[in-house]
Formats: C-alpha cells, structure tokens, sequence
C-alpha cells in the first residue's frame, strides 16, 4: 500500500475513534450488532448469511435466498436449489414501527350492593317518652313524677312471621304478603309510694293518697326510632295495672330499607342479573307500655285545704329484633 493509501486510512480510523459514545453506539444497534462486554462492537448474522459493510446489514450469502427472518428480527437464507448466477437478494432491514400501545380493554365496573339504611338508620336512642305527656305551656302544680325503664327480656312469641316482596326498581317500598304479629308481655313495674305532700288526715278517707292504677298504654316505633302511635292497652277496662300487660303487637311498617340492602347484597354477591331469590333479616323495632297510676296531692290547710290528683307515668321499653321473610323480585 503506498504512503498516500496509509495516510488515508489512519484519517479514517481516527474519524472513528473521535466519534462521540452516542455515535458508536448508534452503529452498534441490533439486530445486526452486538457490543461486547470489552465495548467492542462486533457482527451478529442469521443463518445463511453475511456481513455487508456498505448497508450495515446481513445479507445472503452467495448461492442463497432469502427464506424469512429469525426471532431476533435477522434475515436468514438458504442455499437457492437452482443457483442462476445473479447476485443475491439483499433486503433492507424494516425498522420496527413506533406505535401506540392500544389500552387493554378494562372489566366492566362491579356493581355495588345499596346502603340505603345507611341513610336511613334505625335510631336506637331511647326516646324520652316523658316528654310525651309533659306540657310546658300548662305546667302541672307539682312536679312532674315519671321514669323510663330498660325492661329486658320482654317475652316475645312469634305468632306470625312477616312477609314482604321488594322490586329491584321500587327502593324503599315494599308489599306485604303476611303480616308479623307477635305476643308480647311487659312485666308490671311496683307501685310508687304515696307523696309526701298528700295529707290523708286532711281527706279524712283511709287510703286516699295511695296510688292506684288508672291507665295503660303501649307504644310503638317507626324504623327511626320515632314515635309512631300510642294506643290503650285495654278500652274496656280502666284498672289493668294490677297486672303484667299482655298484648298482641302488630308489624305494620316492615323494614324496606334493610329488606331493600339484603336484596341488592346477595344479588351482587351471587351476581345474579336479575331479582328472584329471599332473603331473611332481623327487624329492630321498638315497643314501650306505660302504666299511669294517681298521683294524689293536698295543698293549704285547715279548712282550705284542696285536694290535686295527677297521672304519675312509669314506662317499660324492650328494643327487639325480629325476623322478615324478603322475596326480593325484578
């Protein structure tokens, strides 16, 4: 080689080697390319073919044709059954095509069981049933005697249990197939004693200041714990409170906000499209008996002396928990 050929290729080398990293990599990229651990970059061919500097590809070797590419992207040959003497098929390298990922197709959001007791809770605080007879605009002239009890266990017997239907596209509504009906006893609370400012002297009648019984009433609850009517216990006879209150109890309002939950639950919990399962629930309810007895009270002296006779309630309440029969329907 003369000094000139020399002189040429040591530019070319050096033109090489002060390519910046970036650059030499760049000449190193696959599928044809491969950088070696000591950071040299060095052929990598598929089957059949060669090194061709001027596309800085593979191609076929001579005698053969192409047949596809290898799973690393590579064209590979194979020696051609009927050589014809032309020069092999060179094919350039594809580059891979930069599209967009298309976004997996996402399941359908689960559908989420109702929580309408959630918005619509049972109020399990005592209501003050001595509010219910107290009038601040006619206070009485003594004091107001009344006491709210706690009665547990009140004697529940189931005599008939409720059943409702509930639609999928009625919430808070429901039918009532059967109605509940349970017997209930309220234990008789002791008689108060008599007050102290009730002078039995100034009566003159033995007795006179001992309270006796003069009503009984029992109370029922709408599912938010409100008042929802008082009823006599007994229209016919008035001196009842000698004894404990026996009674039949009657589910008039069955629940629908809970009935409606239970349905939704188990439809999501058995995915089931449609409505036509039961379901059982326990109802809260709410039931109080007040036994109202006389409350008799003297005032002034001598021959002034007056006689005051008030109604001195004691009220019994049981919070109960009682079955409902859900047909849940479309």
């Amino acid at each position: 080689m003369t000094r000139q050929g020399l002189a040429l290729l040591a530019l070319v080398f050096a033109t090489l080697v002060s390519r910046s990293p970036d650059a030499r990599a760049q000449l190193c990229t696959g599928p044809y390319r491969v950088a070696t651990a000591d950071g040299r970059c060095v052929w990598s061919c598929g089957a059949g073919t060669r090194p061709d500097q001027a596309s800085n590809t593979c191609i076929c070797q001579p005698g053969h044709t192409p047949r596809g590419r290898d799973r690393f992207g590579r064209l590979t040959c194979a020696r051609s059954g009927n050589a014809s003497g032309q020069p092999p098929l060179t094919i350039m390298p594809t580059p891979p095509s930069r599209l967009t990922p298309l976004p997996l197709p996402q399941p359908a959001p689960r559908e989420q069981a109702s929580n309408l007791a959630g918005q619509n809770p049972f109020n399990t605080r005592p209501t003050n049933l001595c509010r219910i007879f107290a009038r601040p605009d006619n206070p009485p002239p003594f004091p107001y005697r009344c006491s709210i009890a706690h009665q547990h266990p009140v004697q529940f017997t189931l005599a008939q249990r409720l059943e409702i239907v509930v639609h999928k596209d009625r919430p808070l509504s429901a039918d009532i197939v059967r109605t509940g009906i349970y017997n209930l006893q309220f234990r008789r609370p002791g008689t108060p004693g008599p007050n102290p400012d009730c002078n039995e002297r100034a009566i003159g009648v033995p007795g006179a200041c001992v309270p006796e019984c003069a009503r009984l009433e029992y109370f029922t609850f709408f599912d938010d714990g409100t008042l929802r009517s008082v009823q006599r216990a007994n229209v016919s006879a008035r001196a009842v409170c000698d004894r404990d209150f026996t009674g039949a109890y009657t589910i008039e309002n069955p629940g629908k906000a809970l009935a409606y939950d239970a349905c939704s639950k188990k439809a999501v919990d058995r995915n089931l499209a449609h409505w036509d399962h039961q379901v059982l629930i326990r109802l809260p309810k709410r039931i109080a008996a007040a036994f109202g007895f006389e409350d008799n009270h003297t005032s002034g002296g001598g021959n002034n002396w007056r006689f005051h006779q008030q109604v001195q309630h004691r009220f019994v309440y049981e919070d109960a928990s009682l079955p409902v029969i859900v047909n849940c329907r479309q």
